[in-house]
């Protein structure tokens, strides 16, 4: 079954108030070997998140106020208003992309994909930290082992329509899932592989399923 941030986030958070100066927050970094810091407002709301890339700034743009242009794209703008930023809240990126605990891994790692984001800070109902997943704790979900991946497939099947789980077999070998025997319509063969691929940790699907008819083909010639 989908696998939520819960299961594979950081739940203790090195954090940081908005009126943390720049030296602390690059010492937190360094110290604990993290690559963002969530900013919190005094209710342990996340107003922001910090990363080195932020801090780096500053070395981008060492004379930003000086530098600046009347006319310049806005994400230009906001970088150099960071970059003159002495205090967390100058400096971090606003508004925090966040998600909730029961996010699936799959979902995190596209808005990871979509947004060019390497954390994600995880709240729960009230809006309070929760943990932070990262980029290497979505990885590892390749790590989890054949036995789990087919006993969710073996799940699959038997709630799948148009498939007879004693006439299909499926192998599970370092994540690569090997589908064989056949099902009633080629459409559901295709719907079984799809859905295998979406499965946590699958890594390839060697799809080998016969179908006793061919519901996809054409059954008369185009024009």
């Amino acid at each position: 079954m989908p696998i939520p941030v819960r299961d594979v986030m950081t739940p203790h958070v090195v954090t940081v108030p908005e009126s943390a100066p720049f030296k602390e927050v690059a010492g937190l970094l360094a110290a604990h070997r993290i690559g963002a810091l969530p900013v919190l407002n005094p209710v342990g709301h996340v107003v922001g998140i910090i990363s080195e890339a932020d801090l780096l700034l500053k070395q981008r743009y060492p004379h930003a106020a000086e530098t600046a242009r009347l006319i310049e794209p806005g994400r230009l703008r906001g970088e150099r208003h960071r970059a003159d930023g002495r205090t967390a809240a100058m400096i971090m990126s606003a508004p925090a992309v966040t998600v909730a605990p029961d996010t699936t891994v799959t979902q995190a790692a596209r808005l990871m994909h979509a947004r060019r984001i390497k954390h994600l800070p995880v709240v729960d109902g009230a809006g309070r930290l929760a943990g932070i997943v990262s980029r290497a704790d979505l990885v590892r979900v390749f790590l989890r082992e054949d036995a789990a991946i087919l006993a969710d497939l073996r799940e699959l099947l038997r709630v799948q329509p148009g498939v007879d789980p004693g006439r299909v077999s499926i192998t599970v070998t370092e994540g690569v899932v090997t589908l064989g025997g056949t099902v009633e319509r080629r459409t559901a063969a295709r719907t079984l592989a799809l859905l295998t691929r979406e499965l946590d940790g699958v890594v390839g699907v060697d799809d080998r399923l016969d179908a006793t008819v061919d519901d996809l083909a054409v059954p008369y010639p185009l024009p």
